[in-house]
Parts: C-alpha cells; structure tokens; sequence
C-alpha cells in the first residue's frame, strides 16, 4: 500500500520474490505463479489430495463453465479457465468437446450433460451457469458430510450458507420467483432455506429480518452496503476460522488453512494492484482488503 504507483508495486513484490522471470511485468500471471507455486509446496506432503477437495472443486466446477461455453459458443474463453483444480482443465475441456462426460468425476457428470444441453439448446448462458453453480453447492454439502475434519466441516458450510445469501439478495432485487430460489439453493445445516426463500420473494428487509435469527447476522451491515461488502465479510470469516487450526497438530487442517491463507493473500494483492492501476484513493483500497492470516 506504501508504495506510490502500479510499477512500484510490481518492483516490491518481484524483489520479494514473487513471480517467475518470464512473467515479470504480467500481474496475472504472477499472482497465478504464486498460487500455483503454494500448491506445488503443499500437495506433494499429503498423501490423498482429495482433502483439499474444498478448495478444488469451485475451481473444477468453473472450468467447467468455461469448457461448456468454449464448445457451445466457440468463443476464445482460454482466459476463463482456472489452474490447479482436481482436474486438469484441458481434459474437461477435451470431455466435453466429446462429449465423453463419462470421463468426469462421479459428481459432476450429470450437471455437465445437462448444462451442456441447456446452452446448446436454449443458448441461455445463465440457465447452464446456474445448473453448475448449484451443483458446486450440493458437492460442496457432500464434502462436509463425508468429513471428520472440522475445518473442511465449517469452510463448506461457510461456502454453501453465503452463496445462498448472495443468491436471495441478487434474486430478490430482479425479482425472481420461489421456482429460481429452489433451483438455486443448496440445504445447509446453518439457514433455513424455505424460510430464505420466502424472505427473498418478498423484500430485502424480509431477507435481512430473517438473517437476524441466524449466526449470519453480523453480515447484515455489509449486506445491506453491497455485495461486495458482504464478500469482504465473507473472506474475513474465512480467514478467522482458519487462524484456530494453526495448534492442531494431528489433522491436515494446518496445511489446507495454509492454502487458503495463500489464496486470500493473493486476492489482497490483486486488489490493491487493481486499485493503484485504476489510481483509485488509498483510502478507498484500505477498505476493500481483507484481514491476512498472521
């Protein structure tokens, strides 16, 4: 943040290591390296990378979208796609171009079939997102039912219970119907989605009324600024609830709160480096950064 500009930002993080040399003026790219570069550290310590399933499927599931539209449309959407899922993106890409949803994990064949129908059929873009986005949802409550992990247990929930909030604001103001809320919605253990979804078709102070009698009722402030606001919220739980694995020893919970550790790191550079480029206030950055795990 104490640096003046864009390109005194690039020299401090590149003179902190960051990066690779044939990405040194690519801010994308850097902060992909960096991830990447957290994931080649961390994987090969655990010897069933299906723990880190959490972090990976939001990943699969948007590759997923890109691979669909990449097919159906035939636009160039290579800069959609994302590194370092469960599974490598050009094999879902190469799945769907086949047609071979076979070749997809067990969870995600189904939804890839038919959203894949959808947008070759209706060309409705957002009818194809939605079935994805829903079914991230469900495997994500399917993660934390499998799990012993606390951590993993707690990160899903946090995961599912905040995009159905999401869901009921951003539904609410284009006034969908309770047909768009059950399609979209995933159960969770921590709202009541029926009483969500009423809340919804109704207003967004029903919606705030209703959150007021759950554990998500300190968001109500930042839901009620934006949603980005209440994302910022978001990525600050997330981060709270990781500093409390770093004394137990016996679980991975140390190591996947590293990761995520890592990916919001990341985010706080992205936004500050998006901020200096677009020479937006300081003032104004400070308040989109999120806390840093320390």
């Amino acid at each position: 943040m104490a640096c003046r500009d864009y390109n005194e930002c690039l020299k401090f993080i590149k003179n902190k290591g960051w990066g690779a040399s044939d990405n040194a003026n690519d801010i994308d790219k850097i902060l992909a390296f960096e991830m990447q570069k957290t994931k080649n550290f961390i994987y090969p310590m655990v010897s069933d990378i299906n723990s880190f399933n959490v972090i990976l499927y939001p990943i699969d599931y948007n590759n997923l979208k890109a691979a669909i539209k990449s097919t159906v449309i035939m636009n160039n959407t290579s800069n959609l796609f994302l590194s370092g899922g469960s599974i490598d993106y050009q094999v879902m890409l190469k799945a769907v171009k086949e047609g071979n949803f076979n070749v997809l994990p067990e969870h995600m064949k189904n939804v890839a079939q038919k959203a894949f129908n959808i947008l070759l059929h209706t060309s409705d873009s957002q009818a194809s997102d939605s079935v994805i986005d829903k079914a991230l949802l469900d495997a994500m409550m399917g993660l934390k039912k499998e799990s012993s992990i606390d951590l993993i247990k707690k990160y899903a929930e946090l995961f599912v219970a905040s995009a159905n909030i999401k869901i009921a604001i951003r539904g609410q103001m284009v006034a969908k119907d309770i047909t768009f809320f059950k399609k979209a919605m995933s159960e969770c253990d921590s709202l009541d989605i029926d009483a969500l979804i009423k809340a919804a078709t109704k207003s967004s102070d029903a919606i705030f009324e209703y959150l007021q009698t759950t554990k998500y009722s300190e968001a109500i402030p930042f839901l009620k600024k934006s949603v980005a606001e209440f994302e910022k919220w978001y990525d600050n739980k997330v981060v709270e609830c990781i500093q409390l694995e770093k004394s137990n020893y016996f679980t991975i919970a140390p190591i996947l709160a590293y990761v995520l550790a890592r990916e919001n790191e990341i985010k706080v550079v992205r936004i500050i480096f998006s901020g200096k480029l677009n020479k937006i206030n300081d003032d104004i950055i400070k308040e989109r950064l999120r806390y840093l795990y320390a």
